[in-house]
């Protein structure tokens, strides 16, 4: 910001680039020219096609996590060069993508303005594996919410009304930016949810997430 504010009798241009709904460059002081000045348009990265991102995961995965990394990541160089190791030290589950620091702060910072109420109905669709909205929805009137929680977050296009995440980071930011104790809240919710529509084993795996510590009873 200090070289672009003084470059201003130059021929030189300055390309910046940020991420979605990013704000870096509200209030810099920089004179702003509309594309169609210039005779240029936004240009929106997409992720690295399936061939690429193979290459730059390597050979050293086995077929099938480096099919789910692919996949999970919409190739993101990011996550494909950060994500391997930690995905292979905790293995994959039902739940999101193991993260690293750079990659959740990389996805979780579309999240963080959202009021309370959107962010925890989004945590509850992030623990959710079945991608069933009902579910969510009733796991969120457990909580106290309501189907217009959604709404900021379906305005910003991180979520679809039927709780399908624009991009599975998202999903995985939403679920390891939480606190512990939001994310235990949730995985509580979620089974009293599946525990009413007969779901006894997604209520049992939920209900030991949710879980702080052995309950000292013994099943034989």
């Amino acid at each position: 910001m200090f070289a672009a504010r003084r470059l201003d009798r130059e021929d030189v241009a300055i390309l910046f680039v940020v991420r979605d709904y990013a704000d870096a460059l509200t209030g810099s002081g920089l004179p702003e020219l509309h594309l169609s000045e210039l005779h240029l348009s936004e240009l929106h990265l997409s992720g690295l096609d399936e061939d690429s991102a193979a290459a730059l995961l390597g050979e050293d995965l086995p077929a099938s996590l480096r099919a789910q990394l692919i996949a999970e990541t919409r190739g993101n160089p990011l996550a494909l060069l950060e994500l391997p190791p930690v995905v292979a030290a905790h293995g994959t589950g039902p739940g999101p993508l193991p993260l690293t620091t750079r990659v959740l702060d990389a996805f979780h910072h579309q999240v963080r303005s959202l009021p309370p109420p959107t962010r925890t109905l989004l945590l509850l669709a992030a623990a959710d594996d079945t991608g069933e909205a009902a579910t969510v929805l009733r796991a969120g009137a457990e909580l106290g919410l309501g189907p217009g929680d959604l709404h900021p977050a379906e305005e910003r296009h991180l979520v679809s009304a039927a709780l399908t995440f624009r991009h599975p980071l998202i999903r995985a930011a939403v679920y390891h930016g939480a606190p512990p104790a939001q994310r235990i809240a949730a995985h509580g919710g979620l089974a009293t949810a599946h525990a009413a529509r007969g779901d006894e084993d997604r209520e049992a795996w939920h209900r030991a997430v949710a879980a702080s510590g052995p309950d000292g009873v013994l099943h034989g």
